[in-house]
C-alpha cells in the first residue's frame, strides 16, 4: 500500500495545482458585463465567414444586428456554400444596409479555408476594430458594447472570449465540456497576458476582437494561412509581436452551439486537438494518458478497495482526496458555465471521451484523413519529442 499511497499523494498534488489554476482563472479573469459602455465608439467590422451554415447563419446575424453598439458593419463571406446560406444572408442584406454579402474567391495553394475567408473579410473591411465571429455564436444585445469597453478598459490589442456552450444532445453534453474545462484548468490565463508568454495563451476563433493595426502587426491571417488551429496560432503570433492579449469570460453575454450531435462534435474536436500541440507525438500522448490515469485511477482504486474490504487508511485516503479535488474542479467549471451540473459526479466519463478524441485526432492528423465541411486537411508533420 505504501507505493500506492505515495503515488496517489503525487496525483493529488497535481490535481490540487489544476484546481488552483481553475479557481484563479474564474476569480481573476474579466467578464463581459452587461450594460457596460465604451467611452469611444470606433467603427467595428463584424467579420463572419460562412460555409454551409444555413442552420446557424440566421440566428447569428439576428443576434449581431440586435446589438446596441451604434457603429458597426457586418461583412459575411460565403465560402463556397452548397446549401441556402448565401440566399439567407442576401435576405438580411436587402433589409439592413449594415450587412454585406461577399463571395469568396478560389482557395489559393498553401491556404486553409478558414484563414483564407478571414483574410478576404479583412481586406474588404473598414473598421478600426475587427470582430471575427463564427456562425454558431449568439450574442446578447449588449455584448459588443461590453467587449469594446473591456478592450478599452484593459488597454488590450486583442480580446478573446470562450462562449458559454450549449448542447442539444446527451452526447454533446458529455463531450463538449472537455474543451472549456481544459482551457480553464490547465492554462493560467489570468497571468498569461501580463507575462506575455505565447505558449500560455489561448485564443478562441469564435470570438476575437482585435485592433486593426495590431492584427496587421501580427501578420494577419496570411501569417497563419496553413495552420489548422489558426486562432491559437494568430493569438500567439500577436503575443510574440509584443501585442497586449486578453482572455475574458463570457459573463452571460455570448453563447454557442458548436456542433449538432455526438458524431459531429467528436469529429470537430478531433480536427484541432493534435494540431494544437504542434504535432508533438510523445508529449501529446503522455499528457492524455496521464490525464486518463489521474482522473480515473483513484476512483477505480477506492471502489475496488471498499468492495474487497481492504485497508482504507493507507492508499485509500490520498485516493479519496484525488476524487474530491476532481469533483471540485468539475463542479466549479459546471457552475461557471451554468450548464451540465451533473457532470461533476460523472467526471471520469468526459475525461475518457476527451482522451478518445485526442487519440483519434492524432491518428487522422498523422494519416492525413482529417477533414471538415468537404475539405481535406493536410497531414500534420510529426515532431519528436
Amino acid at each position: 500500500m505504501g507505493n500506492w499511497a505515495s503515488h496517489f499523494t503525487g496525483v493529488a498534488a497535481f490535481l490540487g495545482a489544476v484546481l488552483l489554476i481553475s479557481v484563479a482563472n474564474l476569480l481573476l479573469l474579466p467578464r463581459l458585463k452587461p450594460g457596460r459602455r465604451p467611452e469611444s465608439q470606433p467603427l467595428v467590422s463584424v467579420l463572419l465567414p460562412v460555409r454551409d451554415e444555413e442552420e446557424n447563419v440566421e440566428g447569428c446575424l439576428s443576434s449581431v444586428l440586435s446589438q446596441d453598439y451604434p457603429n458597426f458593419e457586418v461583412l459575411v463571406l460565403n465560402d463556397g456554400s452548397r446549401d441556402g446560406t448565401a440566399s439567407m444572408v442576401q435576405d438580411f442584406a436587402s433589409r439592413d444596409l449594415r450587412v454585406r454579402l461577399l463571395e469568396g474567391k478560389r482557395l489559393p495553394p498553401g491556404w486553409l479555408g478558414k484563414s483564407w475567408a478571414c483574410f478576404q473579410l479583412y481586406q474588404r473591411s473598414a473598421g478600426e476594430l475587427l470582430f471575427f465571429v463564427d456562425a454558431d455564436v449568439r450574442l446578447r444585445p449588449g455584448c459588443l458594447s461590453s467587449a469594446v469597453a473591456e478592450l478599452e478598459r484593459s488597454g488590450s490589442d486583442l480580446l478573446t472570449v470562450y462562449p458559454r456552450q450549449r448542447a442539444g444532445t446527451l452526447g454533446e453534453s458529455f463531450l463538449l465540456p472537455v474543451l472549456g474545462w481544459s482551457i480553464l484548468s490547465f492554462y493560467p490565463l489570468f497571468v498569461a497576458g501580463h507575462l506575455k508568454l505565447s505558449p500560455l495563451t489561448v485564443t478562441v476563433g469564435q470570438f476575437i476582437l482585435v485592433r486593426r493595426d495590431a492584427y496587421e502587426r501580427a501578420g494577419t491571417h496570411e501569417a497563419v494561412r496553413a495552420e489548422v488551429v489558426e486562432d491559437m496560432a494568430l493569438g500567439r503570433r500577436a503575443v510574440r509581436a509584443g501585442l497586449r492579449w486578453r482572455f475574458a469570460l463570457d459573463g452571460g453575454a455570448v453563447e454557442c452551439r458548436m456542433y449538432r450531435g455526438f458524431r459531429e462534435a467528436f469529429q470537430g474536436l478531433a480536427r484541432g486537438v493534435f494540431p494544437a500541440f504542434g504535432g508533438r507525438v510523445l508529449v501529446f500522448s503522455f499528457i492524455w494518458m496521464w490525464l486518463a490515469w489521474a482522473y480515473t485511477a483513484p476512483a477505480v482504486f477506492l471502489g475496488h478497495t471498499l468492495m474487497a474490504g481492504g485497508d482504507t487508511v493507507g492508499a485509500a485516503t490520498p485516493a479519496l482526496v484525488c476524487i474530491i479535488l476532481s469533483l471540485t474542479s468539475w463542479a466549479l467549471f459546471s457552475l461557471s458555465q451554468r450548464r451540465f451540473p451533473w457532470l461533476a459526479l460523472m467526471y471520469p466519463l468526459p475525461v475518457l471521451l476527451g482522451v478518445a478524441v485526442s487519440l483519434w485526432s492524432m491518428y487522422v492528423g498523422l494519416s492525413g484523413k482529417a477533414g471538415w465541411k468537404g475539405r481535406r486537411l493536410p497531414p500534420v508533420r510529426p515532431r519528436f519529442p
